[in-house]
């Protein structure tokens, strides 16, 4: 009986162990969906001394996913994530977070779904927000050139 439970009790504690491995080997990724933008190559960007240097990337397959893992594990930052085939949009996170995308590569920024990130989430909202008094001011000043 003793043998069963303590042959019992490895058991589950390898598998504790290999849940525990499987669950932090996805923190630190960026991945997601992107429509239109299959067979794209997508870089993940950090910002050193004032210039933009290639962290990681990964081919966007038929379907629009991507998944990369940064090595070295990432640290919270501005990171920009820029497509082959034009676009980008900036993001904001370390290798605690496992940040997901769900966006179009024609309107990739403004059209992103952030999740995983709470920064990169809020970050998003934010430039969301800006994109509307932008397009408020663009009107305005539209509307005072008529008027001269």
């Amino acid at each position: 009986m003793f043998r069963i439970f303590t042959a019992s009790l490895s058991v589950l504690c390898l598998a504790i162990i290999a849940g525990c491995g499987s669950l932090s080997s996805q923190e630190g990724a960026v991945s997601g969906t992107i429509s239109n933008a299959e067979g794209a190559t997508i870089y993940l960007e950090r910002f050193a001394n004032k210039r933009l240097v290639k962290t990681d990337s990964a081919v966007v397959d038929a379907a629009g996913n991507f998944s990369m893992v940064p090595v070295p594990a990432l640290e919270l930052d501005y990171y920009r994530l820029l497509l082959s085939s034009g676009g980008s949009m900036m993001i904001l996170t370390d290798s605690s977070e496992s940040v997901n995308i769900v966006s179009d590569a024609n309107d990739l920024e403004y059209s992103a779904k952030i999740s995983g990130s709470n920064h990169s989430g809020k970050l998003g909202e934010l430039k969301k927000s800006l994109a509307s008094y932008k397009t408020t001011i663009k009107t305005g000043s539209e509307g005072l050139r008529d008027r001269t």
